[in-house]
This record gives C-alpha cells, sequence and structure tokens, in this order.
C-alpha cells in the first residue's frame, strides 16, 4: 500500500464544490493547535461484548464497532451497525468540537482542510482511547473528508494494536470511494488483515446495513 506522506494533496476546494455532497464534510476555521481528541461511548460499558438476546454474525467472535463522525452521519450508521451486530458503538471525539465553521469546507485555511491537507498531521488523542485489545473484528468508522479518511483516525490507527485482528473500515461520504481511505489506514496501521470496506449511505436502514456487511462475506 502506498505511504500516505508522500501522496500529493489534494487541490484546494473551489466554492461550490462539496467533497461529499452534504454528509461529513471537512472545512472550518480552527485558531490554535489541533485540538486534543477524547473518546466518548455511545452506549453502555459492555464495550466489545455481544448484548443479551442479540446475536453477532460470527457468535465465537468478539466486536466492536469504533467511529469518528463530523456531522453525526457516520455515528448514525455506526449505531445501527452496532445493533445489528448486537454491541454497542465507540466514538472518538475531539476536545474541542467541531462547529459548523471547523466544517466549513469552502475556507481554505480551516481546521479540518489544514488536517486533510497535511497527510503529516495527526490531532493528538486523550489518553481513554477505546480498548479494543480482546477484539476479533473492529470495525472502524469514518466520513470521507476530500477522498481520504479523516484526520482523527490516522492518529486512531497508529495508537491501537491490530495484530490478529480484522479491521473492517466502514465510511460515509456523498460518493467517493472507501479504496485510498483503506489504503491509508492500513499503511499507518502496519497490523491487522484489513479488509476492503464498507461504503454506506446516509440515513441507511437497519436492514440494508446487515445486508451490505452480509454481502461484503462477514
Amino acid at each position: 500500500m502506498g505511504d500516505p506522506a508522500r501522496r500529493l494533496p489534494p487541490k484546494r476546494p473551489h466554492r461550490g464544490y462539496s467533497p461529499s455532497a452534504g454528509f461529513d464534510r471537512p472545512g472550518g476555521c480552527s485558531p490554535g493547535t489541533i485540538a486534543r481528541l477524547a473518546v466518548r461511548r455511545a452506549g453502555s460499558p459492555h464495550f466489545g461484548k455481544e448484548k443479551e438476546g442479540m446475536t453477532n454474525q460470527n457468535s465465537t467472535a468478539k466486536t466492536a464497532v469504533v467511529f469518528f463522525s463530523g456531522k453525526g452521519h457516520t455515528r448514525e450508521i455506526a449505531q445501527r451497525l452496532a445493533g445489528e451486530l448486537g454491541v454497542e458503538a465507540e466514538e472518538i471525539e475531539p476536545a474541542e468540537h467541531y462547529s459548523d465553521a471547523d466544517l466549513n469546507y469552502t475556507v481554505d485555511d480551516c481546521r479540518a482542510n489544514r488536517e486533510s491537507f497535511d497527510p503529516q498531521a495527526r490531532p493528538e488523542l486523550a489518553a481513554d482511547i477505546p480498548d479494543v485489545s480482546d477484539c476479533d473484528i473492529v470495525y472502524l468508522g469514518y466520513p470521507i473528508w476530500w477522498g481520504d479518511a479523516a484526520a482523527p483516525l490516522r492518529t486512531f490507527v497508529e495508537s491501537v494494536d491490530f495484530a490478529g485482528k480484522t479491521v473492517v473500515p466502514f465510511c460515509t461520504s456523498g460518493g467517493s470511494s472507501i479504496k485510498q481511505s483503506v489504503s491509508t489506514l492500513s499503511s499507518l496501521a502496519r497490523a491487522g488483515k484489513w479488509h476492503k470496506g464498507i461504503w454506506f449511505a446516509a440515513h441507511s436502514s437497519g436492514s440494508s446495513i446487515a445486508a451490505k456487511v452480509k454481502n461484503a462475506g462477514l
């Protein structure tokens, strides 16, 4: 897989062009250094455990659903996916919230755009990142920003040991492929068996999510 640090940065956005057609899109100005990230559990403390009365498609494997969301679309998909799998979703959040201004992709010199255009950008993570050490399968969700995974995912995958795990990336976007983001993240992680990934439209139903997971052979 290619070294993301050697890829040419994407062209600066032009007004009127949407990188993700209204999904978790990047943009917006934010002063100071890139914010630390905090992790907020999106459900009960039984992270990676199957909920009573629900059955994981792979009943012998412990499964986790971890995600980052900018506008909330990825959060919605992650929570529905977790419900279908019978686990709780866990969210990676920035300590400094991405405001609407931060996600204003029409502004060149803005927080999310700066992060997206700088392949070396590594937003700092809080100490209490999700513990997936006892999980066999990790579903990793994020929005696509300018053709690649949102910058907080770079730091996250470099902070977690995926050795011996199957990692299933999933994304939301307005049409951009998940392919480049999987290449970037798997190269940074340097461990784990990485699935080719699953693309979801915003507001996908639980049944359509389950169908895509099944069709992916998971």
